[in-house]
């Protein structure tokens, strides 16, 4: 009898703390790792967001910005992560941890675009490896979005699909009192770094909340020299000068602001279109500027076109076991009230699963 009641006990605790950890799995919350296995394992500063929580649909490797650092897609990644879109992001050689922890990854406090490119296919490929069951993305804004350009033309077998956000294709050139300063003081000083702030201040965002919340951030550097400066724009132009390599089914998303100050997001479609691939999907945001994900303010709509471009990947993948080409390329405003032809619903929205989208017709198809 009271061996029966015992075992009886036992079987109530067991059963009582599998509810435990069964609810507790089920209400799980994305969460950011900033010690993730892989970067121990590559010795490299990454950083993980994943909702245990969640079945995972794809894996999502995102790259950062000039000055910026990984952690700055802290808000858009928890969000990318709790729909079933673990992410990764890298910190760039020169940036984020590698300004002052660079001793733990056997490197320098120095920028180096050419050993990050090989960091990012180490990191694709690693990935690759580990999630060979779901689709791979690469996920990049600025510099970033041209890096994720390169892999798709250079390593197009590492990434099943490319998100592009505010692509730096053309500069907008200042010619100002604060300009011709600091390009005097660089021809002579070329290595000698300078104070950006007065550069970037009034360019960033349309939302001051961005452009505080950047200058507010110590793991930001504002301060590069003309010769690192003139390494970012080389890298730039070189990472997009060999789009022709890029697969015709490969998937792309690109997301601009038309208020960016920095780069023209009008150059976008015309860049588009030296692109071979069929699958290319354009959203230009009337209201918004630059810097669109690295940071915590991150519009609903922006989130929605990402989540709704997803979602159609996950369901082609779903129902054929491969990517499915699209019917067209087209190009969408995301606010504009302007009507057209293309490759929308009927309601004007463009063809996707996601009910957070809001009406937005194209406004160039070709």
């Amino acid at each position: 009898m009271a061996t029966r009641k015992t075992l009886s006990t036992v079987l109530s605790i067991f059963a009582a703390a599998t509810f435990a950890v069964s609810h507790q799995s089920a209400s799980a919350e994305p969460v950011r790792d900033d010690n993730a296995s892989l970067g121990k394992e590559l010795r490299l500063p990454i950083y993980y967001w994943n909702d245990s929580a969640v079945k995972t649909k794809g894996v999502i490797l995102a790259i950062h910005g000039v000055t910026l650092h990984a952690r700055r897609f802290d808000s858009v990644a928890m969000k990318l992560a709790a729909d079933g879109y673990p992410v990764y992001a890298l910190d760039l050689r020169g940036f984020g941890a590698w300004r002052k922890d660079n001793e733990k990854f056997n490197g320098d406090d120095k920028i180096h675009y050419t050993q990050s490119q090989g960091d990012i296919v180490d990191v694709l490929s690693t990935l690759k490896k580990m999630y060979s069951d779901v689709p791979l993305y690469m996920m990049g804004e600025s510099l970033g979005a041209n890096l994720s350009v390169w892999v798709a033309s250079t390593h197009p077998d590492l990434v099943d699909g490319i998100i592009l956000s505010s692509p730096c294709v053309k500069r907008i050139v200042r010619l100002n009192k604060r300009v011709l300063i600091d390009s005097t003081k660089s021809f002579f000083h070329p290595y000698k770094p300078f104070g950006l702030e007065a550069h970037i201040k009034p360019y960033l965002s349309e939302d001051p909340r961005v452009t505080e919340e950047y200058l507010q951030d110590p793991y930001i550097d504002m301060d590069l020299s003309a010769a690192d400066l003139i390494k970012s724009v080389k890298t730039n132009t070189l990472a997009i000068a060999n789009t022709k390599s890029i697969p015709e089914d490969m998937p792309i998303l690109m997301l601009a602001g038309e208020q960016d100050k920095i780069y023209k997001a009008k150059a976008i479609p015309k860049f588009a279109k030296n692109i071979p691939s069929h699958d290319q999907t354009i959203y230009i945001f009337e209201n918004k500027g630059h810097l669109l994900l690295e940071h915590n303010f991150v519009e609903p709509d922006v989130i929605a076109r990402m989540e709704n471009w997803l979602a159609e990947q996950h369901k082609r993948d779903g129902k054929s076991g491969e990517i499915a080409e699209h019917n067209s390329k087209s190009v969408f405003s995301a606010e504009q009230s302007t009507t057209g032809s293309g490759e929308t619903g009927g309601s004007g929205s463009p063809v996707g699963p996601s009910s957070l989208i809001t009406p937005a017709p194209p406004t160039t198809t070709r």
